[in-house]
């Protein structure tokens, strides 16, 4: 337990804690995954924002991978600005269904990312609340229409890093399982 660098830190429990305004970095995988199932438990105060990215490569340094968005969906202002940056979302691009099994700030949900082949899934708690196919006309039009339309390859399916973002709020992680599917 104890401060790590990068403005994380393990809990005696084992929980793994983003400490908020700090000068914080994102967690990467050292790994690439190409088809894969990600699943944790996480938690935030109110006003609370974070994000799980996928489809992480260097090549991208201004929107490196594919956000599953985790948010508070009331107190949070991005919120505000509609189901595409709300919990579940593919951040910006792909809203998650409007009756999704959402818990409040300060209790945990438990998320999951599923790919297989082109196919990507959204899970929340224990409900797929998003089910999209990279390089479709949907994913393209909302990479069109969001603030990675100058991204060369944004929204195609890479084999790539898993990335724990920063954003400067508290969050907490535990139960972190990754499974390739080969």
């Amino acid at each position: 337990a104890g401060k790590a660098a990068g403005g994380w830190e393990v809990l005696p429990d084992g929980t793994l804690h983003a400490i908020a305004k700090v000068r914080g970095t994102e967690l990467i995988t050292e790994k690439k995954y190409n088809d894969f199932e990600f699943k944790w438990e996480w938690k935030l105060p109110l006003a609370g924002n974070n994000g799980v990215k996928y489809f992480v490569t260097e090549q991208r340094t201004s929107a490196p991978g594919h956000e599953y968005q985790m948010l508070d969906d009331k107190a949070h202002p991005d919120a505000k600005a509609g189901p595409i940056r709300q919990t579940a979302a593919f951040y910006f691009v792909l809203p998650p269904a409007a009756d999704k099994p959402y818990r409040e700030p300060g209790a945990w949900n438990q998320s999951q990312i599923v790919v297989r082949g082109k196919t990507v899934e959204h899970w929340l708690n224990g409900k797929n609340v998003l089910t999209y196919e990279t390089g479709r006309e949907a994913v393209k039009a909302g990479v069109a229409a969001s603030k990675f339309k100058n991204e060369k390859g944004f929204g195609d399916k890479i084999a790539g890093h898993l990335m724990l973002t920063y954003h400067q709020d508290d969050c907490w992680y535990r139960n972190i399982k990754i499974r390739e599917i080969k």
